[in-house]
Parts: structure tokens; C-alpha cells; sequence
């Protein structure tokens, strides 16, 4: 049902959210489990691959068993929070694991949505717009912070070289945003805003040349 659908927070620390309730989880390895499924949603991964990437340096049995344990710490989560909700979510065969991403809502899916969107209409120019200028809005409302910021793995370098990625993309995703919609505000002669958005890139990155002239 939409009141047990999970809604998931990955901009700033991670939060998970079903019918209004936080859920904890057990360890920092089921949240890591967790955003990497949520990120690279609908794809069928082989469990040596999950293994591998959240426990490196451990005997290939080792790892197998631990990934068991987490996936079942992850479901059991799932079920406290709503009966179905752990089979709408993961599907855990012997050899492979798929998360889906039709069961959740996901700030980062809502903001690459956003951005898509925008990138592809069909409009003469950007400033003209009003419904991209929309998108493009309610997409800077979505930042909140780092992508799981304080979400480390000491033990586990594959998922932490993983997770640079993921950061240094959305990184230079909302540097772009915030220098499109200052340009937009300013075009348009609300300063204001114009200003906020230039002084939103230089927190991202204080030496932004671009960035310091707007």
C-alpha cells in the first residue's frame, strides 16, 4: 500500500522512512548494502559480487555467510516496518540478489528524474520554460547535504572507491544545477536568488572560478 511504500533519504546522512517512522538498521554494512542497491537499482547481482565488494579481504565463505546475514538483517527491517515490504523490495535468489526500484522512492532517483527531464523537453530555451524552471527548483530542493555523508567503510575499499564515484557524480551534477539556475534567476532579474545559487556552488567548491563571477 502508499502508506508502507519505503521512502529512502541517500542526500546527507541516510534516512529510511516507512509510514512515517525511521528505521534503524543493524549495521553499517546493511545501510552499505542497502545504498548500493538503491543506487544501482533493478539489476540482478551476483552474491560473490555483493560479497566481494563489502568484504574484500575475507575467504570467499566468509563473505558469502556474512552477506547472508546482512540481506536477512535487511529483510527482517523491512518486514518490522510492513509485512510485504521486504518482498516488494528485494528479490534474493540462490546465486543473485535484485532490488526494485518500483517499490521505493529515492531522493537521488526523484533528482536525476528531475535533471533527465529538464535535459530532454523540447523547449525553445531554458529561461522560457516555467515548467522546467520548476523541475530544475524542486531538484536544488532535493540536495541535503554530501550522498550518504558519514557512510564509511574502513574495511571495505571496493564499496568506498564505488561511493567516490557516486559522490564526485552528484558532485558535479548539483554544481551544474546551481550554475543553470543562477544564470536562469539572474536573467530573469531576481538577484536574490541569483546570488544564493552562485554562494551554493562555491560551498561545493570554494575555488570555482565560473562560480565566483557569477
Amino acid at each position: 500500500s502508499p502508506m508502507s511504500r519505503l521512502k529512502l533519504y541517500l542526500f546527507g546522512p541516510m534516512q529510511a522512512i516507512v509510514a512515517g517512522k525511521t528505521l534503524h538498521f543493524a549495521t553499517t554494512k546493511v545501510q552499505a548494502l542497502l545504498a548500493y542497491l538503491a543506487l544501482e537499482p533493478e539489476r540482478p547481482y551476483r552474491r560473490e559480487q555483493l560479497a566481494a565488494l563489502l568484504w574484500p579481504d575475507q575467504p570467499d565463505a566468509d563473505a558469502r555467510r556474512n552477506l547472508r546475514l546482512t540481506l536477512h538483517r535487511l529483510r527482517q527491517t523491512f518486514a518490522e516496518a510492513a509485512p510485504d515490504l521486504a518482498d516488494s523490495l528485494i528479490s534474493a535468489g540462490r546465486s543473485t540478489v535484485r532490488w526494485h526500484g518500483d517499490a521505493v522512492t529515492v531522493d537521488v532517483a526523484q533528482f536525476m528524474h528531475l535533471i533527465t527531464q529538464t535535459e530532454t523537453h523540447d523547449h525553445p530555451w531554458l529561461d522560457a520554460c516555467a515548467d522546467c524552471r520548476q523541475r530544475l527548483e524542486t531538484a536544488a530542493s532535493l540536495l541535503g547535504g554530501e550522498l550518504l555523508a558519514g557512510l564509511s567503510l574502513d574495511d571495505a575499499m571496493p564499496f568506498e572507491e564505488w561511493l567516490l564515484v557516486q559522490r564526485e557524480f552528484i558532485h558535479h551534477r548539483a554544481l551544474r544545477l546551481y550554475a543553470t539556475l543562477a544564470d536562469i534567476t539572474e536573467n530573469r532579474g531576481d538577484y536574490a536568488a541569483a546570488l544564493d545559487y552562485a554562494q551554493r556552488q562555491l560551498a561545493l567548491e570554494p575555488w570555482y572560478e565560473a562560480a565566483h563571477r557569477q
